[in-house]
């Protein structure tokens, strides 16, 4: 595959994690799983636990979106039965530069992806 595009955005390409293969999803969970893990020492206080626990995913095309839901199932369903008290701590950005997302599907599914993702 071509390299990702970091849009000249500076610090992108030093801690950005892209999704471009199987080894990037690993990085990506073992990465959620460290960011709830050090949240959750005793010595974390709720607005850094909030901040580790603030995921911000880039691109809001269909692999961005799929990418968002898959995580937000993941920290949903798997995340929040080790760590329960956390799980309110827990927040997701979609950051995109078209002005909606999967901007070129059906008006109908763009607007079900965006009534589905603001409900949390």
């Amino acid at each position: 595959g071509a390299n990702s595009n970091t849009f000249g955005i500076p610090g992108v390409g030093d801690y950005a994690l892209f999704l471009k293969d199987i080894s990037d999803a690993r990085k990506i969970r073992q990465r959620v799983i460290e960011c709830f893990e050090h949240a959750s020492q005793p010595n974390v206080t709720k607005e850094e636990a909030a901040g580790l626990l603030h995921f911000a995913v880039v691109g809001g095309g269909p692999t961005g979106i799929e990418f968002s839901a898959e995580l937000h199932d993941f920290i949903t369903e798997d995340m929040a039965r080790l760590y329960p008290n956390l799980i309110n701590s827990v927040s997701m950005t979609v950051y995109d530069i078209a002005p909606q997302i999967l901007g070129s599907f059906d008006q109908s599914l763009r607007d079900y992806a965006i009534k589905k993702f603001t409900r949390k």
